[in-house]
């Protein structure tokens, strides 16, 4: 829920969770390899 942020500071998703959750998990298993 990101009520508090967008009252406090107008944040706006410009996705939705599965979307995001999507690109994440693209981006890890894009970049797994690399050292953290």
């Amino acid at each position: 829920n990101v009520a508090k942020a967008k009252r406090s500071f107008g944040f706006k998703a410009e996705i939705g969770l599965e979307e995001g959750l999507k690109e994440t998990v693209d981006w890890y298993m894009s970049n797994k390899k690399v050292a953290v």
